[in-house]
């Protein structure tokens, strides 16, 4: 199931506490925590379990962070115990880092190439994309051969910049056969 949406309003309420605490790393790291136990399929099991109450998940999730949640916290988890949405967490994981990102004016960049891209490559892209962006640019770079030459870039808002050979042997294709 896709819980991008439902995760949405959890997120920016997360992220609004969080940053008006001073507290967003802190809260990231909970989160980050906790979808590494919610992923878990022994947690799924006993979570289902009619036998186990919705006070030991808190426990639970709680022991987990060894007390390092900020203060709201445990009120937050109670509330997607109750609303049983913890299946959603992971995408709010997501969500809460790009909101991070774009609040911090650094951009994640995910580019994938065929082949490694050498230093002066990778360098003359981070420019262009910081310059496009107006903002420091983190890039990951991911070696996948169906890109065949060229590069896709994804940022962390979803922008994506398709400049691959594959992109363009498809609209190639798309045109011949029109």
């Amino acid at each position: 199931m896709n819980f991008e949406g439902i995760a949405r309003p959890y997120t920016k309420a997360v992220f609004d506490i969080a940053k008006e605490n001073g507290e967003v790393s802190a809260w990231l790291e909970c989160v980050e925590t906790v979808v590494c136990l919610v992923e878990n399929k022994e947690f799924q099991s006993l979570v289902h379990s009619p036998s186990t109450h919705r006070s030991d998940v808190v426990k639970i999730i709680l022991s987990a962070l060894k007390g390092k949640e900020p203060k709201s916290f445990e009120s937050f988890i109670e509330l997607l115990i109750e609303n049983n949405r913890l299946p959603a967490l992971p995408a709010l994981q997501e969500q809460l880092v790009k909101a991070i990102s774009l609040d911090s004016k650094v951009r994640q960049a995910e580019i994938r190439v065929a082949k490694d891209l050498d230093k002066a490559k990778l360098d003359l892209i981070t420019k262009a994309l910081e310059k496009r962006f107006d903002c420091k640019v983190e890039v990951q770079v991911k070696v996948d051969v169906s890109v065949l030459g060229g590069a896709i870039i994804r940022m962390d808002d979803d922008t994506v910049f398709d400049g691959s050979l594959a992109a363009r042997l498809d609209k190639l294709e798309y045109l011949l056969a029109s």
